[in-house]
């Protein structure tokens, strides 16, 4: 007679180290979209995007491994709204990077 045994491994609650969530396990995300501005008063660029960790994502804006677009320049943050959703923090970034009117209002307040 045969007999099946199901296990199941983790290391741990730290996913660098390979390890898994425990089940049942609630995480709750959140997500911002920000607005960078360039620091060089030479330059009038702004940035718009969404992450869910914001000081990571200005540093590797910073350290040229952001997007394309904003390498080779210092950034700073200008604007940020907080969602507890992803889809909705992508429709607000897209919005917001369609909508010059307010991106230059938000740019000229800060």
């Amino acid at each position: 007679m045969w007999s099946l045994r199901l296990s199941v491994r983790t290391a741990g609650f730290h996913p660098a180290k390979g390890g898994s969530i425990p089940p049942g396990t609630a995480i709750i995300m959140v997500f911002y979209v920000y607005m960078l501005k360039c620091v060089s008063p030479k330059v009038k660029k702004t940035y718009v995007g969404y992450t869910n960790n914001l000081i990571l994502r200005l540093k590797k804006h910073n350290s040229n491994k952001g997007a394309k677009s904003t390498r080779g320049l210092q950034w700073k943050i200008i604007y940020k709204k907080k969602f507890d959703s992803k889809s909705s923090a992508m429709s607000y970034e897209y919005c917001l990077k369609k909508d010059k009117i307010k991106r230059k209002f938000l740019l000229n307040n800060n």
